[in-house]
């Protein structure tokens, strides 16, 4: 790929270049305790943000719970 077929960071920011990962947006509902919880790990850990966070927490306890591998 050259330089000019490169997509834009527009483009990139808005979701318009193709991409493996399937996004879909869906709200999560946790009291506060749950979030500031959720806040302290990404602190810990040094996640950019929630997302991260939330990966991480799932995919060890499916590696916990010996789902994923």
């Amino acid at each position: 790929m050259y330089w000019y077929q490169a997509p834009t960071k527009y483009a990139i920011e808005a979701g318009r270049t193709k991409s493996k990962e399937v996004k879909t947006a869906k709200t999560i509902s946790m009291s506060l305790s749950w979030w500031a919880l959720v806040e302290q790990i990404r602190a810990k850990r040094g996640f950019k943000n929630t997302n991260e966070c939330l990966h991480f927490c799932v995919y060890h306890t499916a590696q916990d719970e010996e789902i994923e591998v």
